[in-house]
C-alpha cells in the first residue's frame, strides 16, 4: 500500500525534526492548512501548496 501525500509530508517533516509550526514559518500557509493536508482532511491541495512544502522540506516534487 502506498503512502498518501499527507503521510509522506508528515513523515519527511518528522524525519527532519520539524514541528508543523517550524515548517509553516518557511512558507506562506497556515498550521491549520498543513494539519489538514497531513491528516488527509484536504486530500487534494493545490500544486502551489505542494510546491511550497517541497521547497521548505528541500525535497523534490517527485518524492511526494
Amino acid at each position: 500500500m502506498s503512502m498518501r501525500l499527507g503521510e509522506k509530508i508528515r513523515k519527511e517533516r518528522e524525519q527532519q525534526g520539524l514541528s508543523r509550526d517550524n515548517l509553516v514559518k518557511k512558507m506562506d500557509i497556515s498550521v491549520n492548512t498543513l494539519y489538514k493536508i497531513e491528516t488527509s482532511k484536504m486530500p487534494r491541495p493545490s500544486f502551489e501548496i505542494i510546491k511550497k512544502i517541497a521547497v521548505a522540506l528541500k525535497i523534490s516534487l517527485d518524492s511526494l
